[in-house]
């Protein structure tokens, strides 16, 4: 397996900055490529090291490092605070782990929207902070310097709660080259990232209809005993838009795959070999097999992948509801810990179609009934399932 440095494959880059971060000459810069951000070498100033190519997740001496990885508990959780849970994604459990450890006095690393809603990495040191890695951002999150600082944290001694994707829960192991007591990691179960212009120019089309800023935006809004999440927008002039997520434009648009990051396509970690210690998700499909483990207002999946991850669950006992159940449960319904997601064949069309056109010409362009996009891709899917 080689690195996207070496053949110049999307496929083999997910974007995660490990080899940035990395070069001790800082010459490797990012360019827009297909809707995402690939790294370039400035040859005159590489001194040939070799170290960008070390620390990317793609070679085979980085890959093997989970190879032997196999879950070794299976939960349903939630919240035991039941507001928590309604301001969650799924059954609140990665608040659980995040304030609790903030508490024990570690720091905890999430994703968050900044002021133009893109989405970063960053540190959280207080409860406060953290809250704003809470609920699921369905757009593609920059790394930033957190490899970095994490490095430099775990050198001080200090605890460190790393959240994130599995490929960027890779490229931070790839980055630091060994593991830390100290360190403690979490990754989601993920659909893929969704292409930066996608958000920003369904925002664009949602300020020009409203007359106003985003001030916020949530894909999962949740009204108590309501299991079908809304999205929930607020603006400047004070005005609100909500609609189920399933159905709204953008919902159905991300839906098609064709929004994604080529390596989600491909994704090394669409299976149960995980790289974090815990894996955290939604528990689609739960109340079919143990309706106890179910709770409306959302259910964690919690998949236990170490003895650091049966430390975490182990610290947060108290402040959670824990079903245990079985993993084939979790994987009939959760296609990402299965299979990648399919290729949709017109998705370097859409979002090219995205960044000339916006959001709104592109959707109704593709959304009609003899749509090439939507036509052929279900199709597509058809014959892949």
């Amino acid at each position: 397996m080689a690195s996207y440095l070496q053949n110049g494959d999307t496929h083999f880059c997910c974007g995660c900055r490990a080899c940035v971060q990395k070069c001790p000459k800082q010459c490797i810069s990012l360019e827009e490529k297909d809707g995402f951000f690939y790294p370039v070498i400035d040859k005159e100033r590489c001194i040939n090291c070799g170290l960008c190519e070390r620390v990317c997740q793609y070679t085979e001496k980085n890959q093997e490092r989970r190879k032997d990885r196999t879950v070794l508990q299976t939960y349903a959780v939630w919240h035991k605070d039941g507001k928590e849970v309604l301001k969650s994604t799924s059954g609140g459990v990665f608040f659980a782990l995040g304030e609790q450890f903030i508490q024990d006095g570690g720091v905890v690393i999430g994703a968050e929207y900044m002021p133009d809603f893109s989405v970063k990495l960053s540190a959280a040191a207080t409860v406060e902070a953290c809250k704003a890695f809470r609920k699921s951002k369905y757009v593609f999150c920059n790394t930033d310097t957190t490899y970095s600082q994490a490095e430099r944290l775990l050198k001080e001694g200090q605890n460190v709660l790393f959240t994130g994707t599995p490929c960027q829960i890779m490229g931070l192991y790839s980055f630091l080259g060994k593991d830390y007591d100290t360190l403690f990691t979490v990754d989601i179960v993920c659909h893929g990232f969704n292409a930066p212009v996608s958000l920003q120019s369904y925002l664009e089309m949602m300020e020009k209809k409203y007359g106003g800023k985003t001030t916020s935006i949530d894909f999962r809004h949740k009204s108590k005993g309501n299991p079908d999440p809304e999205l929930y927008m607020t603006f400047s002039g004070g005005q609100t838009h909500v609609e189920p997520y399933r159905t709204s434009d953008f919902g159905k648009l991300y839906g098609t795959n064709a929004l994604l990051m080529a390596s989600c396509t491909t994704c090394q970690y669409a299976n149960t070999a995980r790289p974090g210690d815990l894996t955290i998700g939604d528990f689609w499909g739960i109340e079919q097999h143990c309706p106890q483990a179910y709770h409306v207002d959302g259910t964690s999946l919690l998949l236990v992948n170490s003895e650091k991850g049966k430390k975490l669950l182990e610290s947060i006992k108290e402040n959670v509801v824990a079903h245990e159940a079985e993993l084939s449960w979790a994987v009939a319904h959760n296609q990402p810990l299965g299979h990648p997601s399919p290729d949709n064949p017109f998705s370097k069309k859409v979002i090219r179609d995205l960044k000339e056109k916006g959001f709104e010409k592109t959707y109704r362009h593709y959304q009609t009934i003899d749509s090439k996009l939507f036509l052929v891709y279900r199709l597509f899917r058809k014959i892949f399932k």
